[in-house]
């Protein structure tokens, strides 16, 4: 009897406390992880699984109220499918990965540590991998974008896939100066990448257009000269203007 406990206890049922709490139920967790773990073995072309109601009993040790919640939740849910086929009404069962997915993920994004530290890691060691098999274009300076992705992570704004991909993109049309483009966002402390100032552009701020000859004056003539005058000799009439002789 006792090795016969030690060999049931060497194959426990594949249950994952956070498929609970993302289906927001226990009994559901524990009859759609035992569904899972036969979703490859049935030799059904459409992914359906028969299982009687002792069946079930016998594999997860849910009553029969139990598995009726279950299958209740699971199928508002939609990551659980069910239906009687034949004359003795046997149930199949379906699981829906894709909206069980659906379902983890979006719990996971609101729950970041919810993920199991053993996931987390596998996690962590897969984007490592990724950004190591990262291949630069060759027109880029391997050193400098080197220095920026050190300085990135010292901001604690470190590259994604994605930002990498659309920072590359938009180097490219700078390919000559984009190792001066890098070095002035760092300089400036700042986290993206711009244009250089003044680019094609040397004039600097103080700079004054040069005047090389200035416009020529028309000079007058006798009858425009005369004319002043009289408009001046009037207005001296008109008013006393202070110094100017009479």
């Amino acid at each position: 009897m006792t090795n016969l406990i030690h060999e049931l206890l060497n194959r426990p049922i594949a249950y994952h406390a956070i498929i609970a709490k993302a289906f927001d139920s226990v009994t559901l967790a524990v009859l759609w992880s035992q569904l899972y773990y036969w979703s490859d073995k049935t030799n059904d072309p459409d992914g359906w699984i028969y299982k009687t109601r002792e069946d079930i009993f016998n594999e997860t040790g849910l009553s029969r109220k139990q598995q009726e919640t279950a299958r209740r939740i699971g199928t508002e849910l939609g990551v659980l499918q069910d239906e009687r086929r034949g004359e003795k009404g046997i149930v199949h069962f379906r699981i829906d990965i894709d909206r069980s997915i659906e379902l983890l993920d979006k719990y996971v994004k609101a729950n970041p540590k919810a993920l199991p530290k053993t996931a987390r890691a596998a996690q962590n060691a897969r984007s490592a991998k990724q950004d190591e098999q990262l291949i630069l274009p060759e027109w880029i300076n391997a050193k400098t974008w080197g220095e920026w992705e050190t300085y990135r992570k010292q901001k604690r704004q470190k590259l994604t896939q994605i930002s990498r991909a659309k920072q590359i993109k938009f180097l490219e049309q700078f390919k000559q100066d984009h190792e001066e483009i890098i070095n002035q966002s760092i300089r400036n402390g700042w986290t993206g990448l711009f244009p250089l100032k003044n680019k094609g552009n040397p004039i600097a701020s103080d700079y004054r257009p040069r005047i090389d000859k200035l416009p020529e004056t028309k000079e007058q003539t006798p009858e425009q000269r005369e004319k002043s005058r009289a408009v001046l000799r009037a207005m001296k009439e008109k008013f006393v203007i202070k110094g100017m002789p009479k």
